[in-house]
């Protein structure tokens, strides 16, 4: 990066300025924030919760203007963020753990949201597929906002739709 986009950066408060602490034999590293625009090639920078936040709104619009010139609208998996986006609305933000659910979602994503995908749930003992399908499948439906999935394929698949608004 060039210094005038660095001090952009600082100056939007998207980076911060930060000296290395870290004393000998220490597990990780250890940042003190630094004040002043100035800085040299040994200077840190640090990702700051705007800047967190601004580089998610970045990939998710990146995403859906992918979407637009391809004339095709279709949801997009930030996998990182465990949110589920329908342009730059959040169509499902998942706060627990939802291992089946989120199985699903990248494998749309991989696969470039396809209309139909089989079903990518590796098969669990003592459980039926098909059944634990369309259990999962429910469960990604609840609170579900612009998209809606539906089990197909005399249940051995997976579609996608929009939800009507």
């Amino acid at each position: 990066m060039t210094d005038s986009q660095l001090r952009y950066l600082l100056g939007k408060e998207f980076i911060a300025r930060a000296l290395e602490i870290t004393k000998p034999g220490s597990v990780g590293r250890v940042f003190r924030l630094a004040r002043g625009p100035h800085f040299d090639r040994m200077t840190n920078f640090i990702l700051t919760p705007a800047g967190q936040a601004w580089c998610r709104q970045g990939e998710v619009q990146a995403a859906a203007t992918r979407g637009a010139a391809e004339g095709v609208s279709r949801p997009v998996w930030q996998g990182r963020l465990r949110e589920l986006h329908w342009g730059a609305a959040v169509a499902k933000r998942f706060k627990q753990p939802a291992p089946s659910q989120e199985l699903i979602l990248p494998a749309f994503e991989e696969d470039g949201w396809p209309a139909i995908l089989d079903d990518p749930l590796p098969p669990a003992e003592g459980q039926d597929s098909k059944r634990r399908l369309h259990q999962t499948v429910g469960n990604l439906n609840r609170g579900l906002k612009h998209v809606r999935f539906e089990v197909c394929g005399n249940g051995t698949a997976i579609r996608w739709c929009c939800r009507p608004a």
